[in-house]
């Protein structure tokens, strides 16, 4: 179910710029965290029809949503448990919790890995080119603002891991595990998409084929 939920999210994610009418009219109703994901995105592609740059802090509010993580692990929390509370249900579907944290790690870092690539493609400016805009700076004190804003995230992420919270401990681990892997697959660029270097291929064979021996 969740690499279902994770290919519907990238294909909606990748074609919703070029065909936002038909989606917005077509894909109604949906679950709450869908649709939140969906809001956003339509906000997103409003920005890129009408050439508006929006302040980092714009961009901020809503990549975080846009990045789909929060539908992602929403849907990963029901994986998690047996035990569904009403008041882990209500502390997920607010992202008032780590989630939030854990997407505007991968948001950013897809930012680092695939920024030049989306604005060739014709998407809006992200992260890095917005606060260059804004503050005129160059690329690599941009990139360096936008690591910044990443290592904050992550001191959030840390600081709710040791919290008191209704939160289960293995769905904890899954929203850390997010941010990390989101970190991992672009550390060399979009290693979402493409597979730069063979890296991927790489990292798959060392991990199944040829693992670290114990001994």
């Amino acid at each position: 179910m969740g690499t279902r939920i994770n290919i519907l999210a990238t294909c909606v994610d990748d074609v919703y710029d070029a065909y936002v009418p038909w989606i917005s009219s077509n894909f109604s109703p949906m679950p709450l965290t869908v649709a939140r994901f969906m809001s956003m995105l339509h906000e997103r592609s409003k920005w890129s029809y009408s050439g508006y740059m929006p302040t980092l802090e714009e961009y901020l509010d809503h990549a975080w949503t846009s990045s789909s993580i929060p539908t992602l692990l929403t849907h990963a929390y029901f994986l998690s448990t047996n035990a569904i509370t009403n008041e882990e249900l209500e502390c997920i579907e607010k992202c008032d919790y780590m989630i939030k944290w854990s997407s505007m790690v991968a948001r950013l870092a897809d930012d680092l890995g695939t920024s030049w690539d989306e604005v060739k493609q014709g998407d809006i400016p992200i992260s890095i080119q917005i606060y260059m805009h804004e503050i005129g700076v160059s690329t690599e004190d941009a990139k360096e603002h936008i690591n910044y804003l990443i290592s904050k995230a992550w001191k959030k992420i840390n600081e709710a891991c040791v919290v008191d919270s209704p939160i289960n401990d293995t769905f904890v681990e899954i929203v850390t595990n997010m941010a990390r892997v989101s970190q991992f697959m672009h550390q060399h660029g979009d290693g979402h998409g493409h597979d730069i270097g063979g890296k991927n291929k790489e990292r798959v064979t060392l991990l199944l084929i040829e693992p670290i021996p114990l001994k």
